[in-house]
């Protein structure tokens, strides 16, 4: 306990009710990044196989590949 706390029991009860708020943001950063990276790595990963194909893609078909394989991507993460 920190020096100059008058009330331990109170500090404990406070102590409990704001560690699993730190770790509930902890672990929405964490999945944040994480998606963040596998959106990434499927960016790079559709740049380098859509050139590749014999023909032209939309914008659209190129989006959906792209957020399908950041989803993959990011379920091996978290597996």
């Amino acid at each position: 306990m920190a020096r100059g706390i008058n009330n331990s029991v109170l500090a404990d009860k406070i102590a409990q009710k704001v560690e699993p708020v730190h770790m509930k943001h902890y672990g929405q950063e964490q999945l944040s990044i994480i998606r963040q990276s596998s959106l990434k790595a499927a960016i790079q990963f559709t740049d380098s196989v859509m050139p590749r194909l014999d023909r032209k893609f939309s914008l659209e078909e190129l989006q959906k590949f792209t957020l399908e394989t950041a989803e993959v991507f990011e379920q091996w993460v978290l597996r």
